[in-house]
């Protein structure tokens, strides 16, 4: 049985019958949804002495769940950690956020050839102060921070899937 509860921190505290016994709790900023849908990624790449022109390089995967602060997806590729990435999804087959800019956190294999990818979504002073400059030059008009109103549609959304209801569109 999994319980949640909000700690002094806002953090969500998520604990597990075995975590209960081991004395361990799982914190989380926000609650997560498990949803299947294909993902676009591409991998920013920074120019460096072996690589003197920034790049893109376009992958698929398969966004496993998904949360206002991030997304876990699944990939045949290994992704560096600390990587920034740009992705195009859907949250339930008609809502479909693109160009969000992310950073893998953390790179996982899991099987001979499947990856999992631990994506944060990056404010826009995150993209600012840590993406490389040519990297940003990359990014366009098109990609953008996960700003404060993508962050409360999808928290929205997480919410009233677990609680079983559809999100009206006023709540948005």
């Amino acid at each position: 049985m999994e319980v949640k509860t909000k700690s002094k921190t806002n953090a969500w505290e998520v604990r597990t019958d075995e975590s209960k016994r081991r004395g361990k709790s799982q914190r989380r900023r926000y609650v997560r949804l498990d949803i299947t849908s294909p993902v676009e990624v591409k991998l920013l790449v920074p120019a460096s002495p072996n690589n003197p022109t920034p790049g893109l390089i376009p992958f698929r995967g398969e966004v496993l769940n998904v949360s206002a602060g991030g997304l876990l997806l699944e990939s045949e590729e290994s992704m560096p950690e600390e990587s920034f990435v740009v992705m195009d999804f859907q949250m339930n087959g008609t809502d479909s956020l693109t160009g969000v800019v992310g950073k893998i956190k953390r790179c996982e294999v899991d099987g001979e050839s499947r990856h999992l990818l631990g994506v944060e979504f990056c404010s826009e002073d995150d993209i600012r102060d840590n993406c490389p400059q040519d990297c940003q030059k990359l990014l366009g008009v098109a990609c953008a921070s996960f700003d404060e109103k993508v962050r409360t549609l999808i928290n929205k959304y997480v919410f009233s899937r677990k609680v079983g209801r559809p999100a009206k569109e006023d709540d948005q």
